[in-house]
């Protein structure tokens, strides 16, 4: 989900920069125009002529800054998030074991399992008792939440 977001800024900008290019352009274009009236004032009309092309310039930089920088950050971003995710995945301790939902088998890898189904199975062919004794369990709670009932 997070790639996709990822993935979707960078199709935003890209066409952010490309509009921001046009409108330069367009803006360009303007500020080029010959025809001046007459009967404006010819100080007020250069001023205007210069802040469109200083805007014009403005937003081209301001394109080149979303195509350059903010969608080539992005894709290491992604990059690096795929990355993480790939070597937390592979990790024996991805997904992480829910402690607090009193089920800790829900949280165990495909290793974990077949490690346990074998530690069973060896029990079960040798008869010995399993790995974890719950009542040296419950007297440990007991001594540690209950020390005056001891």
């Amino acid at each position: 989900m997070r790639v996709q977001l990822l993935q979707d800024l960078q199709d935003f900008f890209r066409k952010k920069s490309e509009i921001e290019t046009e409108y330069s352009r367009n803006l360009e274009k303007l500020a080029e125009r010959k025809d001046q009236n007459l009967l404006s004032p010819v100080n007020c009309w250069y001023l205007l002529l210069n802040q469109v092309r200083r805007e014009s310039k403005d937003h081209a930089t301001l394109s080149d800054l979303y195509l350059n920088n903010v969608i080539s950050r992005l894709t290491h971003i992604s990059e690096d998030s795929a990355r993480l995710l790939k070597r937390v995945s592979s990790s024996p301790f991805y997904p992480p074991t829910p402690f607090c939902c009193g089920s800790r088998r829900a949280g165990l890898s495909p290793r974990q399992k077949r490690q346990r189904e074998s530690r069973r199975q060896r029990d079960r062919e040798t008869k010995r008792a399993p790995d974890v004794d719950n009542s040296v369990f419950v007297s440990q709670m007991k001594l540690k939440y209950f020390p005056a009932l001891l």
